[in-house]
């Protein structure tokens, strides 16, 4: 399996809301990439972008370099706290600390996806080992701020300030995609570039967002096949039901012009696991306005049965 990548650097904080103004996530999930490169469109750009992931930080390094970043599949996290669990079962209070410790990874080096075995490494540095390598996991790969706004009242003829939050990331972020049958992987990257001019999440009005592109390239080392498959996006299967190890959210959105409100609605998101015959997910449409819950995917092979 072929999929290409861009690494990004965040020139600003970037922000796209959960429930409310105070908080944000530290990621760009998929629908937010989508709905960025679907405003190129309508700007007369063609990106040439087929499917495409979330950013995700770039929080692993291996031999002094970052390294790609997936996120951490669900079964491979509840896998290891179950192992933790039962090897210090006779030790609660060291079992409750290394516990803590490993459900803070939200994330797992790319080379570690499909490797036999990922045993975490509780140092003073947390450290993944897979392959006979060592990523060193790098926590602090971003903080959240609070940016201040301003708001005009036209009745009152009055005015007052309020704050939002951002994430202001520490480290590059990569973004996976696939490209259209004739599109070029230029094409992609200078679309990419125009994109990180314009911004992506909320409050690009006051420089929210802003990226510069690092790298572009392509990944072949993949499985074109398999069972699973782990999610890299925001999904809303076809199906009712669906089962596997799966992250779940309530996620709305605000369109406006003409103004309308998508949801809520419950979306599996990034490091889900699914079987293979629920690859098959929604685009909602509304009066001008889409939002595509089909995200990039990778092939996978499942170590824990949910």
């Amino acid at each position: 399996m072929r999929i290409n990548y861009a690494v990004v650097r965040f020139e600003e904080p970037f922000r796209v809301g959960r429930t409310g103004l105070m908080d944000t996530l530290d990621y760009v999930p998929s629908d937010t990439v989508y709905s960025a490169l679907e405003n190129l469109r309508h700007l007369g750009i063609s990106h040439g972008i087929d499917r495409a992931s979330s950013m995700y930080p770039m929080a692993f390094e291996v031999d002094g370099e970052a390294a790609l970043t997936v996120p951490m599949p669900m079964d491979l996290k509840i896998q290891l706290l179950s192992s933790i669990a039962s090897k210090y079962a006779d030790d609660p209070g060291r079992a409750h600390a290394v516990l803590k410790r490993v459900k803070k990874l939200k994330y797992l080096p790319l080379d570690c996806l499909n490797a036999p075995s990922v045993e975490p490494l509780l140092d003073d540095d947390l450290k993944v080992r897979c392959g006979g390598r060592e990523f060193t996991y790098r926590s602090s790969y971003g903080s959240s701020v609070s940016i201040q706004r301003n708001v005009v009242g036209r009745v009152l003829s009055n005015a007052d300030t309020y704050r939002v939050a951002a994430f202001q990331p520490h480290v590059n972020y990569v973004l996976y995609f696939t490209t259209r049958d004739g599109a070029s992987l230029d094409e992609a990257r200078r679309a990419l570039e125009l994109l990180g001019k314009v911004g992506v999440g909320g409050e690009r009005s006051i420089g929210l967002g802003h990226f510069t592109v690092v790298k572009v390239d392509a990944i072949d080392s993949l499985r074109d096949s398999g069972s699973h498959a782990l999610l890299l996006g925001t999904a809303l299967p076809r199906s009712r039901e669906v089962y596997g190890c799966v992250n779940t959210m309530v996620r709305g959105w605000v369109c406006s012009s003409p103004f309308y409100v998508m949801g809520p609605v419950s979306v599996i998101t990034d490091g889900s696991v699914v079987g293979a015959e629920y690859l098959d997910f929604e685009t909602l449409n509304g009066p001008n306005c889409v939002k595509r819950l089909d995200p990039l995917w990778l092939w996978y092979e499942a170590r824990y049965q949910c």
